[in-house]
């Protein structure tokens, strides 16, 4: 990241009017791409790397809920692992879903 880093800060650009707030802020969003990138490497507990992202992520893309659910062949369905949403949210990981229920029967 410090190469990256080094590389943008070395770059130089002539003044165009109203193109350098533009380049500044896809600067700042490569950037923090960058930076869930390595987030995502780094990580290996799966609900660690979730709330890492949620804080990151929403200067990237907005979103109201993070989670990742994985089908379990022995019961045949789909159980919800991890889960960053607000506090309002009644769902909770371990939460199963039948296959007959998700459209990920389809997949």
């Amino acid at each position: 990241m410090h190469i990256v880093e080094n590389r943008l800060e070395s770059l130089s650009f002539a003044q165009l009017p109203g193109q350098w707030e533009a380049v500044e802020r896809e600067r700042d969003r490569l950037r923090l791409l960058l930076e869930v990138s390595e987030s995502i490497a780094s990580h290996h507990d799966v609900a660690e790397l979730l709330h890492d992202l949620a804080r990151r992520l929403p200067r990237i893309v907005p979103f109201d809920v993070i989670n990742i659910v994985l089908h379990d062949p022995v019961r045949n369905s789909m159980r919800l692992h991890a889960l960053v949403a607000p506090e309002f949210n009644k769902t909770r990981p371990g939460l199963e879903f039948s296959m007959d229920d998700t459209t990920s029967k389809f997949v």
